[in-house]
């Protein structure tokens, strides 16, 4: 299972820096390469909102139909030109998010993806920050410790297939 959390500060300079739209900061974990699978968490500084969705959002934003699982207010003056920091876990098939500490969704059912990247992106080709991104395990801590195999010089060993990676 790839139980993560994710987070990362971002900041988007200021409204004379993009040409339309409300600009999101996203991060995202169990994603592809493309940025249209996995589970995303946006926030549009600007208008003080929120999505979580199945993908990130279209190049000068939106969403492809059913993609997005919530969305809501953010419950912060998010604002521009102001750092903004962004957390996300997920869990089996729930996923919570907070911004600047507050909770924005707690155990959100989503579907499961086993496999995938880590991420920050966004929403437009504009100019945006981000600084401390990180990544860490999100499993239950109770379990068992498996024994370090010793190998040796010349020892044949094997490989098994990867896990499959989105739906």
């Amino acid at each position: 299972m790839n139980d993560i959390s994710l987070s990362a500060k971002f900041r988007i300079p200021s409204q004379e820096s993009f040409s339309s739209g409300a600009v999101s900061g996203c991060i995202g974990g169990r994603v592809n390469m493309y940025f249209t699978q996995g589970v995303v968490l946006c926030v549009q500084p600007l208008g003080e909102k929120w999505t979580l969705s199945y993908g990130g959002p279209l190049n000068g934003g939106g969403y492809p139909d059913g993609a997005v699982i919530s969305s809501g207010d953010a419950p912060v003056d998010a604002g521009l030109n102001k750092w903004q920091t962004l957390n996300l876990t997920i869990r089996g098939e729930e996923a919570s998010g907070s911004l600047n500490g507050h909770t924005l969704f707690t155990n959100i059912a989503i579907r499961d993806g086993r496999s995938g990247f880590g991420c920050i992106g966004t929403s437009h080709w504009n100019p945006i920050e981000f600084d401390d991104f990180s990544i860490t395990s999100a499993a239950a801590r109770n379990l068992p410790q498996l024994a370090t195999p010793s190998f040796y010089d010349g020892q044949l060993i094997g490989a098994t297939p990867c896990a499959r990676n989105g739906v």
